[in-house]
């Protein structure tokens, strides 16, 4: 019975030290991402080379990542910090239609570096399209990203109405119903308040 009480107790002791293992690596882990000057909210531009709308990333401490591109679409990812200013990034895509058909995924391979003043980084990166069959073209690059953190900001005094900038922007001229806006241009910027 004491030998049962004894092999009951040295299981229970391993099983402890197992869980605390495992803890600590998540920490670890945890704590490089925590601290990182990459995590929050950035509106990056992954073309460089063309005039396109930019995407938003958000990297989370616990290194998962989301990204909503322009056109609505949304990737996820992981991330994981490699250096006090820099880091890794991986996104998977599964491609398909409406019908469930599955054109395959796409792999984005990605090292990030963050400016010193950390506003804004640097990344260059790699895509990988899988077919539904597992076959790889192998990676291409390399491409190039910038990106601009988003900081929280007071609201300005305004300028306008909701509806006379909806209504420009639906005109596309810049001025509400082709009429004459009767905010001097001088005063468009909203100025913030004190």
């Amino acid at each position: 019975m004491r030998t049962q009480r004894v092999s009951a107790f040295v299981f229970v002791v391993l099983i402890a030290l197992a869980a605390l293992s495992m803890r600590s690596d998540v920490a670890a882990q945890d704590t490089t991402t925590q601290r990182h000057p990459l995590v929050g909210v950035w509106l990056a531009d992954t073309d460089l080379e063309s005039e396109n709308a930019l995407d938003n990333f958000l990297f989370s401490s616990d290194g998962s990542y989301v990204q909503r591109d322009a056109n609505g679409s949304v990737s996820l990812g992981v991330w994981e910090a490699t250096g006090e200013q820099t880091a890794t990034l991986m996104i998977v895509t599964a491609e398909g239609d409406d019908d469930s058909t599955n054109y395959g995924t796409i792999i984005i391979r990605a090292t990030i570096e963050v400016s010193a003043d950390v506003n804004s980084f640097t990344a260059e990166y790699t895509n990988e399209f899988i077919d539904p069959n597992g076959t790889s073209t192998g990676e291409a690059g390399p491409g190039f990203a910038t990106g601009e953190r988003v900081v929280a900001e007071a609201q300005g005094t305004p300028v306008m109405s909701m509806e006379e900038m909806f209504s420009q922007m639906e005109d596309g001229s810049g001025e509400s119903d082709g009429q004459e806006s009767e905010v001097d241009e001088g005063d468009r910027e909203a100025t913030p308040v004190s």
